[in-house]
């Protein structure tokens, strides 16, 4: 993504409105993409994240 968009960059002539909003829906898509990769990754096994899970839930009050 990061060399689609320098070589985007790299000519004036390409730095239109609909091609900045056609690129800038790549990079939000990517993004999201890596972003849901990490957070599964850090729900499964992240022992920081764990360790937060369950003392979050031995204090929250529980409900009725």
């Amino acid at each position: 993504m990061q060399r689609r968009i320098i070589a985007f960059t790299a000519d004036e002539a390409k730095l239109t409105t609909e091609n900045i909003r056609a690129i800038e829906a790549q990079f939000l898509s990517a993004s999201q993409t890596l972003l849901k990769t990490e957070w599964r990754r850090v729900k499964s096994g992240e022992r920081t994240f764990k360790r937060y899970v369950v003392q979050s839930a031995k204090r929250a009050p529980r409900r009725q």
